[in-house]
């Protein structure tokens, strides 16, 4: 399979919605939306959340915050997001082998 280029990270209705409540619920969040959420492909949304909240929680206590400050975002977005991605500044800043953080950061083309 050929490698692809880097992507540019898309934004539309969908992803400022995300972005929207992200910001409310997430104080932390950064004010640009490319570095939270962008569209991949027409039918998937990837999410970076960057929270200290996170510190010491197992991945489902982390997404219990998550989906209590997304709650009112419409299923069909809800459907769209393929990728959430929850972790503390400490693990933003200290990446590691997280590969799907790091594919977050630099994505490549989708075959969509």
């Amino acid at each position: 399979m050929p490698k692809t280029k880097a992507v540019r990270k898309k934004q539309d209705h969908s992803t400022a919605a995300i972005f929207e409540a992200i910001q409310a619920g997430f104080p932390e969040t950064s004010d640009s939306p490319e570095d939270s959420v962008y569209r991949y492909n027409p039918v998937s949304i990837r999410v970076l959340i960057v929270d200290s909240r996170f510190e010491g929680k197992s991945e489902a206590a982390r997404e219990a915050i998550v989906k209590r400050a997304l709650k009112d975002l419409p299923r069909d977005i809800w459907r769209e997001i393929s990728l959430l991605i929850m972790i503390t500044p400490e693990e933003l800043q200290d990446p590691g082998d997280d590969l799907m953080l790091l594919e977050f950061l630099t994505p490549d083309g989708s075959y969509l």
